[in-house]
This record gives structure tokens, C-alpha cells and sequence, in this order.
């Protein structure tokens, strides 16, 4: 089963600068596209930037080790460290030299504070020097240099020492270089996920702890020049953004409108980015910290010919949001996207992937989280009595309680259901007190009034001589006698239900003709809705040259046994597949029809989809699709 969650909010932000706007104030939540792109000294507008990365296993600072700044304006400043005389202002200058003061600083976390201060104290000493440079202190270690003024000539020159314990990482030269870049807010509801689907889940035991859910974004530029080759990531947002009403992407002129590169909500105490136009990865975003497995490793898509849709697995993270086993507090704030750090850090320019935002109005491109539940192993079939059963294979028996409704099974006292296999006459037994278990449905519930019993494809086996003796006509005729098991010897079985049952030998020898097949299906609840609520649905496979047998009893007639089969729904006004095949469109054959469960969004309302169905040929490993004609409307 496929449950799809369309973004409640979304939005991208951008440090962009034009000649009369700077569009870390502006908001374009309204867009109908989210832009993704980073420009690389392109902009005559944009201020030239730098960072400075310090590394915590490096050695520390040495004594008299020098650092040379150029600003926009051809002002050059050295910075020296000294690790021999204990200095408390920021602002020393020996000789023309800004002194960095590093004794008794043994964690080189306390760097990136000291030579911020450093650097902007020269703007506000009065031994001549002037630097149009601004520092600030990031997260992860790293202090960002940016030019006060903006242009080409702020590309200039950094000089560091030969040192480990610090470089640049923002480009691929030691240089400032003119770097603007977007990235994508989006926010998904899970809490209203959980209050439709977790009510009374057992996770562990459930299809959602084999979920899968991916984050999707469909690329909706089309008929433009698209950037290729490179990764995007995504990470948790730590901070609530408002999506805003501002619509203008060209000139970025809604200015003030939450949230933009500078101010997420407005909320006072945890409204804005760290630093205006960059990312902070501990301040603002997080990288999604798996609490499953402990992994650290960033969700990332690869855009590998510039036209694909972005998919991002966010399974862990989705789990640890809905496992109240793992997570008993989980919040949950957006998730931001961007490119990854090492485009983000190169000398390259990616202009511009553009995505559908939720404000289209065609619906099935707009963002969605699409949890994907492999569930065909939880169903637990209401008729069985057509099923085709043969000798050799594993076997499942279900036994109902069912009068107007399904019923708890009453027992006799110290007693426990087990299933029996005898001969047509039932003088022989060939299979005796097998246990039974009760079944799980897909949120791992135990069903009242169900049993199931499992043989292997030892228990009932033609070479087994006893059975081997009983075999007619490629068959073994049996009963099946379900019974209370007393511990005490003393007490005789009690009997619940007995029923006659016919183990095959071999299927036909006659392959599948799959260009005669033809599927048809039928709904529980009649038509297909749009409100997120589980439906049932049957497939019959029917072989229109069959020769069918004549019966006096009208039934139904059974489906042909494909063995696996999967769906796909395909969008049938723009031929897009919404659900593709895959485990979690695996039908469950009964053996009268397939049974799947489905679940369709508010946001495919008026769709008209249709079914596709692969089944997998294991003669010649090929598999082979079997269209349905019928659309569906959905409402």
C-alpha cells in the first residue's frame, strides 16, 4: 500500500542579489515553483564571501603564523597568532599587525570566536588599519568572511600559513568568490499521518516498520537549459517556517513577507537563520540524526541528466517520527534542501532546476512524502475455500469465528487449537497437531477470531508412502479438522469444524497465454475516494480462450493464478504513473482473486487513473504487463 502526503507548506529562500534587491528579505511563498540553484561569481552584484573551515583534530596555532586579508577596496590587513604572551584585546596591533591572542586556548572549537573578534575589531581601531571585511561565527567550526562591499574586485586573495588546523572550503581557491544559492523549505503533516493510520499499530510487528518514505520533487522546467550532475541533500529543520504570500521570483521585490534567507516565523525567540543568506547546519538545520541506527549520513539525490524528478529516502527519520516505541517526543519542524556541501563548495554554476511547488494547479506535481508499506503478507484472506492447494509447498489454513461478525474463540480450559490432516476416510492421519497462531493485519493487530495454521512443504508430501498410496487422479482428497488440544490425556479432542480438501500433485502443464488474459476489478467501497482512507480492492485475471467447466451453482469465477503480481496507476490525462511497481503494490492472491489495500489523496480528486499489472514469467525471466481498459474517476 501506497499512502502519498502532500506538503502543507513550502517555499525556497536565496541569498540572491540584484542591483536594487537583496533577496535574503524576500519571500516567494506563493510561487508556483521552488528554484533550486548556486551561482558562482556571476553576479556583479553579490558581495564575495570565504570559509574558513578549522579542524578539531588538527595540531594547534603555532606562535608568529600569519594570515593576510585583501578587502574590495585593495585594503590589506595581516593577522598574526601569538601563543607566548597573555593578550585579552581583540584589537592589539604590534607593527602593522593585527595580534591574534591563542595562549592557553587548547580547543580549537574557541578559534572561530577569537578570530572573528580579530578581524572585526579593525574596522574599530585607531592604528590606521581599515578592512571593509566582516567575519562571522558559524556553525561546524567555520567562520565566514564576507566583502562589505559588493562586486568583482572582492574576489581577492587569501594568504594562510602552512597549517592543518584550519583552510578554505568554501571554493576550490584560496580566494573570496561571489557564491549564491537557494534552498527548498517544505513541511509535511506527519502528526495528521499518525492520527489516520498509527491508531493502535504495533509498530514492530506491523508493515510499517518495513516502511519506505521518500520526500519527491517533481521537475516541472521544461523546455529550458537544466544543470547536471550533482547531489542535493536534505536535512531536519530545527526551526518552524511560515510559507508567506509573496509570488514574485523574478525581481524578488516581496520584501518583509515570512520566511526568507534572514527570518523564518515570527516568532521572536526562534525567527531567524544564524546568519542572514548561509546555511548553519547545527544553529538552523540539523543533519537528519537517525535515532533507528544512530547514522549520520545525509539523504541525497543525484541529478544525473538535469530533466528527473528529486527523490530523497527519508525512511529512518520517518520512522523515528511515528515509532512512539523510539521517539516519545517528536518534533517535527520541515525539512530544508539544498545542494549538497561539495557543489555548494565548488567553482561551478547550476542555474536553475525548477520544481513543482504545492500551489500548482495540477496536483500531481506539486511535493509529496510518499510512504511506501510492503503489506501483501499481512493479508489475511476472507474466503478460502477456493483455494488451490498442492502437495510438497508450504500451506496457510485460516479458520473464522464468524457468525454475524468475527467472534473471540471459546475455549475449553487448558486447552490450545491445532489443526489436523487426515485421510478422505479418516482413518489415517497424515498430519497431527499442528499449532495455530493468530494472524496480524498490516498495523500488526491480532484479529479476534482467526486462527491460522502454517505447514511447510515437508508436512503433506508425496513421498511420503502413506500419502503416495492415497494419490487419485494427481490428487490427495483430505479433511482438515481443526480441534481443541487438552494438556490433560485424559480429556478427548474436542472438534470445531471439519472439512474436506484436495491437494494437487502438479499444476497443469499448460503455460499462461498472457496476450488471452483480461482483468477486471471491483472495489469495496464501490468508487475510489480522495480522503486518505484504506480501500480494498479485488483483481480478477480471466483467460478469454478458457474452457470453462459447466456448474448447476452460479459463483463467481476464479481468477487465474499468476503468482506474483503488481500494480501501477498511471494519471491518465498527462500519462503520469502516480504509483509505480514495486513491493508495496503487491497484490496477495486468495485463491479465488488478488486483494490489495489502497489509499488515495485529497490532492487526486477528479484524477482519472487506470491499472496496469506486471506479472513475472520465471520460464523465460521476463515479465509481462496486462492493461485494464477501465478509468476510474476519483472522487
Amino acid at each position: 500500500m501506497i499512502i502519498v502526503l502532500p506538503a502543507r507548506k513550502d517555499n525556497y529562500v536565496t541569498n540572491l542579489r540584484t542591483q536594487n534587491i537583496d533577496a535574503v528579505k524576500s519571500n516567494v511563498g506563493h510561487a508556483s515553483t521552488l528554484d533550486l540553484f548556486k551561482l558562482y561569481n556571476e553576479n556583479k552584484n553579490a558581495n564575495s564571501s570565504v570559509t574558513l573551515s578549522f579542524n578539531t583534530e588538527g595540531d594547534d596555532a603555532g606562535d608568529n603564523e600569519e594570515f593576510i586579508l585583501t578587502d574590495a577596496l585593495g585594503n590589506s590587513v595581516t593577522f598574526i597568532t601569538d601563543t607566548t604572551n597573555d593578550i585579552q584585546d581583540a584589537s592589539v596591533v604590534v607593527n602593522d599587525k593585527v595580534v591574534i591572542g591563542l595562549l592557553n586556548v587548547n580547543n580549537i572549537e574557541d578559534y572561530v570566536d577569537i578570530f572573528k573578534n580579530s578581524i572585526n575589531s579593525v574596522t574599530e581601531n585607531s592604528d590606521g588599519l581599515t578592512l571593509n571585511i566582516t567575519a562571522f561565527s558559524n556553525s561546524n567550526n567555520e567562520l565566514i568572511l564576507k566583502q562589505d562591499n559588493s562586486g568583482i574586485l572582492g574576489d581577492t586573495l587569501i594568504t594562510l600559513p602552512d597549517v592543518n588546523y584550519v583552510s578554505v572550503s568554501s571554493n576550490t581557491e584560496d580566494s573570496f568568490c561571489r557564491k549564491e544559492i537557494s534552498a527548498i523549505l517544505l513541511d509535511f503533516d506527519i502528526e495528521d499521518f499518525k492520527n489516520n493510520f498509527m491508531e493502535n499499530v504495533t509498530f514492530n510487528n506491523s508493515a510499517f516498520n518495513s516502511l519506505k518514505a521518500e520526500i519527491i520533487l517533481y521537475d516541472v522546467s521544461t523546455g529550458q537549459t537544466k544543470p547536471r550532475s550533482y547531489n542535493l541533500s536534505a536535512y531536519n529543520l530545527k526551526k518552524d517556517f511560515e510559507e508567506g504570500i509573496g509570488k514574485d521570483t523574478i525581481h524578488f521585490s516581496d520584501v518583509g513577507e515570512l520566511s526568507n534567507f534572514t527570518n523564518l516565523n515570527n516568532n521572536a525567540s526562534d525567527n531567524s537563520f544564524k546568519i542572514p543568506g548561509y546555511i548553519s547546519l547545527v544553529d538552523d538545520i540539523e543533519i537528519l540524526d537517525y535515532p533507528i541506527n544512530g547514522s549520520e549520513t545525509t539523504p541525497t539525490c543525484f541529478i544525473e541528466k538535469g530533466d528527473e524528478d528529486a527523490v530523497f529516502d527519508i525512511s529512518d527519520y520517518f520512522i523515528s517520527q511515528i515509532d512512539s516505541e523510539v521517539n516519545q517526543n517528536p518534533v517535527n519542524k520541515g525539512i530544508l534542501i539544498t545542494f549538497n556541501n561539495l557543489e555548494n563548495n565548488n567553482n561551478k554554476t547550476y542555474f536553475v532546476k525548477r520544481f513543482g511547488s504545492r500551489h500548482l494547479l495540477n496536483k500531481s506535481l506539486v511535493p509529496i512524502l510518499k510512504i511506501s508499506l510492503p503489506d501483501s503478507e499481512f493479508t489475511i484472506p476472507k474466503k478460502t475455500q477456493f483455494a488451490k492447494r498442492f502437495l510438497d509447498s508450504e500451506e496457510t489454513f485460516y479458520l473464522f469465528n464468524r457468525n454475524t461478525s468475527l467472534n473471540s474463540f471459546k475455549s475449553p480450559a487448558d486447552s490450545s487449537l491445532k489443526l489436523r490432516i487426515t485421510s478422505e476416510d479418516k482413518n489415517t492421519v497424515y498430519l497431527d497437531s499442528k499449532t495455530t497462531d493468530n494472524p496480524l493485519n498490516y498495523k500488526g493487530q491480532i484479529i479476534s477470531g482467526i486462527k491460522k495454521a502454517v505447514i511447510d512443504d515437508t508436512d503433506i508430501s508425496r513421498f511420503n508412502s502413506t500419502i503416495a498410496e492415497n494419490i487419485k487422479n494427481d490428487k490427495l482428497v483430505s479433511y482438515l479438522i481443526w480441534y481443541w488440544d487438552s494438556d490433560d490425556d485424559n480429556v478427548e479432542d474436542f472438534i470445531v469444524k471439519e472439512e474436506k480438501i484436495e491437494f494437487n500433485l502438479t499444476e497443469t502443464t499448460n503455460d499462461k497465454t498472457y496476450s488471452n488474459l483480461v482483468s477486471s476489478i471491483k472495489f469495496e467501497n464501490t468508487t475510489l475516494s480522495g480522503d486518505n482512507k484504506v480501500n480494498i480492492g479485488h483483481v480478477y485475471f480471466l483467460d478469454t480462450r478458457a474452457s470453462l467447466e459447466v456448474v448447476k451453482v452460479p459463483f463467481d469465477i476464479l481468477s487465474e493464478n499468476l503468482e506474483e503480481v503488481k500494480y501501477q496507476l498511471v494519471n491518465v490525462d498527462n500519462n503520469k504513473v502516480l504509483y509505480d511497481y514495486s513491493n508495496s503494490t503487491k497484490l496477495f492472491y486468495d485463491g479465488e482473486k488478488y486483494v490489495f489495500n489502497f489509499c488515495l489523496p485529497a490532492i487526486y480528486k477528479k484524477f482519472r487513473v487506470k491499472f496496469n499489472f506486471k506479472v513475472s514469467n520465471k520460464i523465460n525471466d521476463n515479465s509481462y504487463i496486462i492493461k485494464n481498459k477501465e478509468i476510474f474517476r476519483v472522487e
